[in-house]
């Protein structure tokens, strides 16, 4: 609550300029400054102590199992049911999930699975054979594919190491088919040699979106790393009804990929963005998931169907570059609508 106060002041005060109210943006007002400058000092002293974050995690609560500082993050693992989550930061979103007692997660991770059922039918899960991941977290999506698709050849990549190390401990994180390389992600893809049926992109941890993970010569490295039936799949969060960072990326990735798909996820806030590199249409998902066998991606395509909006994103505009990739601005942008209008 003291947070969203503290945003939400300085939302007010963005308003008054904005609306252009009494302070000038040249001219700004001294004494209001220097409250604002003054509250950080004020949340330290009456913020509660111990903890970095008290652990919420999914809305229902959650007990912190452990906690840890990195060069990058700051990282709990917090047990909520049966479940134990990962979350980073300000702990503003779920980043990996590990549930002993059933494979899908009811999240986005679960529709990495079925990214290649685009390809042009007739496509089967035999035809998955090596799989990267950009932005491994605690081992969600590799765990998820191990158990549907078999012990599939599988790299996953993750900048932090204490990540790595507590995904280990904590989530179980020991296929033996995985292979951990703990690296910046696009400076894997710039020194491999290897091609993959599926690359899987889970780096985006709003706000704070690596810009470098976004642009289209990143996407074109991506692609350059596909079989010739290879799918990218991007999880990018929104709002529930602010799209406006998904259609960016989709419009990017658009410009590099044959076609690009859209779906959006039951349990969290988030979309998948799916770009395959052969020339398909949105009927071969229907035609391939017609003729699944596998019971647990036979789940997750209805899923998809009944309440995942799939769509194909036709517009080709590339809003980001490594020249120019405005992502913050953007983020931004949703942040301070949200608070104007009040996330309407």
């Amino acid at each position: 609550a003291i947070s969203l106060l503290f945003v939400s002041i300085i939302g007010l005060v963005a308003l008054r300029l904005w609306t252009g109210g009494p302070l000038h943006p040249r001219r700004p007002d001294k004494s209001l400054l220097s409250v604002l400058l003054l509250i950080p000092m004020g949340l330290a002293l009456i913020g509660p102590q111990g903890a970095i974050k008290p652990p919420s995690g999914s809305g229902s609560g959650g007990a912190l199992v452990t906690e840890r500082e990195s060069p990058y993050n700051y990282i709990q693992v917090v047990r909520v049911g049966d479940e134990t989550q990962l979350l980073l930061n300000e702990g503003l979103g779920v980043h990996s999930i590990y549930n002993p007692n059933r494979v899908l997660t009811q999240g986005p991770w679960d529709y990495f699975l079925i990214a290649p059922f685009f390809n042009n039918a007739p496509f089967t899960a035999g035809q998955v054979r090596k799989v990267g991941i950009i932005g491994l977290g605690a081992g969600t999506i590799p765990r998820e594919f191990s158990a549907v698709y078999g012990p599939v050849a599988i790299d996953g990549v993750e900048i932090d190491g204490t990540i790595v190390d507590l995904a280990q401990h904590y989530f179980h994180m020991n296929e033996p088919n995985l292979h951990v390389i703990v690296e910046d992600g696009r400076y894997f893809l710039q020194t491999t040699k290897q091609h993959y049926d599926v690359i899987g992109i889970d780096a985006y941890q709003q706000p704070y979106v690596p810009f470098q993970l976004t642009t289209t010569e990143f996407f074109h490295e991506v692609r350059s790393h596909l079989t010739p039936t290879g799918v990218a799949v991007v999880n990018a969060g929104r709002s529930c009804c602010d799209f406006r960072l998904v259609e960016a990326l989709a419009q990017t990735m658009r410009s590099t990929f044959a076609n690009v798909y859209i779906i959006d996820s039951q349990r969290f806030e988030n979309s998948l963005v799916i770009g395959t590199n052969a020339r398909t249409s949105l009927s071969n998902f229907y035609t391939n998931t017609a003729r699944m066998t596998n019971p647990v991606l036979k789940s997750v395509a209805y899923a998809s169907i009944a309440y995942g909006h799939i769509r194909e994103e036709k517009t080709s505009n590339v809003y980001f570059t490594d020249d120019r990739a405005p992502v913050e601005q953007l983020i931004d942008q949703i942040i301070f609508d949200a608070v104007r209008y009040g996330a309407k």
